[in-house]
């Protein structure tokens, strides 16, 4: 929770608050206070993404890896309802 906490507060630096390695060792319910989906859902929508990326013309390599991406995205959308 303590960590939790600091990225909701911005006490972390902004690459460490939107990398999803910082954010995967959370509990489950943490998890999905932070972004709106259980661990094991963000892992079913990144097999679905991998497939898809796979399926993609090579072009410009992306900044974000695909978890960052997916997590960034999630994050966004449970902030920003409309």
């Amino acid at each position: 929770l303590d960590l939790l906490q600091k990225v909701r507060k911005g006490e972390t630096s902004r690459s460490k608050t939107m990398s999803y390695d910082t954010v995967k060792h959370l509990k489950p319910s943490e998890f999905k206070r932070l972004c709106g989906v259980r661990p094991e859902t963000f892992e079913a929508m990144m097999s679905v993404l991998r497939q898809a990326e796979a399926d993609k013309p090579i072009g410009r390599p992306s900044k974000l890896s695909l978890e960052d991406q997916l997590l960034m995205t999630l994050e966004y959308w449970r902030e920003y309802r409309t």
